[in-house]
């Protein structure tokens, strides 16, 4: 059976055994990308939330990696909630919009959805637009 080796920039010797030679092997399981990118997104003036919806049209919940950007920082998304289900929220303090934001991802059969909400009050908005950027990797694998 024939093996997919590919070594990673700089490396010469094929035939190593040393698997972080390599960019990809196929001996080893690897994710496998669907689609990846980045575009930005905001929270309007006089909202609490904002979000990049991305179609996938997989058929299925796929495994999904995202990061939000803002103000030069990018922060993981760790909050995911899959067709619709409820997590409790987590919290990425920046203190230079007097707030907090919760970064959510979620994630159906067909779309994934990076967001962004303002957390203080229930009736809480932003002032002036927050500008983010999403990034996110859509894997083949499902989750």
């Amino acid at each position: 059976m024939s093996k997919l080796k590919i070594l990673k920039y700089g490396e010469t010797d094929i035939e190593s055994t040393d698997i972080w030679r390599f960019a990809f092997h196929s001996d080893y399981p690897t994710f496998k990308i669907a689609t990846n990118g980045n575009d930005t997104f905001s929270i309007a003036s006089g909202n609490n939330f904002g979000e990049k919806v991305v179609t996938h049209n997989l058929g299925y919940i796929p495994f999904v990696f995202a990061a939000v950007e803002y103000n030069s920082k990018l922060f993981l998304v760790t909050r995911y909630v899959l067709s619709g289900e409820t997590v409790p929220a987590t919290h990425d303090w920046l203190g230079d919009i007097d707030s907090e934001l919760i970064f959510e991802l979620v994630i159906t059969s067909t779309q994934i959805k990076i967001g962004a909400s303002i957390f203080d009050s229930p009736d809480a908005t932003v002032n002036n637009t927050v500008n983010l950027r999403a990034h996110w990797i859509i894997m083949l694998d499902e989750f």
